[in-house]
């Protein structure tokens, strides 16, 4: 799906990126960083369901292979051919963003569009707490 990015949100791993700072310097410059943001659905690819022209929308920025040992035991946070907007292709700093159907979320009614750009930090930091802490 073609995203028109509205929002987007600065993260300490796209400046690490940027300067090619300790584990990031696998990220290929020049990069359009960005994996904290929110945007319209602006046009549709074939067979996909459930969205429309317009829809607000935010990106699931980790996108595992399904495919490797690690996703077969349920662990794609650290999947071998992992997929992370911003840093293994271009992000949400761009005008519009690409992105697979199955990725994006949409953003709830009452929800503005500079809000929903946080949901990814806001979901980490949720998981912290409700599945993480003791």
């Amino acid at each position: 799906m073609l995203v028109d990015v509205h929002s987007a949100g600065l993260c300490g791993c796209d400046a690490h990126a940027f300067l090619c700072h300790g584990d990031y310097e696998w990220t290929r410059l020049p990069r359009i960083v960005g994996h904290e943001y929110s945007g319209r659905v602006a046009a549709l690819g074939p067979g996909v369901d459930g969205f429309d022209v317009g829809d607000p929308v935010v990106e699931e920025p980790i996108h595992e292979c399904g495919d490797c040992v690690q996703c077969a035991r349920e662990q794609a946070n650290v999947c071998q051919n992992v997929h992370v907007s911003g840093m293994h292709g271009d992000g949400g700093w761009a005008d519009y963003s690409v992105v697979p159907a199955e990725r994006l979320h949409p953003v709830p009614e009452g929800v503005s569009l500079r809000e929903a750009a946080i949901a990814e930090p806001a979901s980490v930091a949720a998981r912290a707490v409700f599945s993480v802490a003791d």
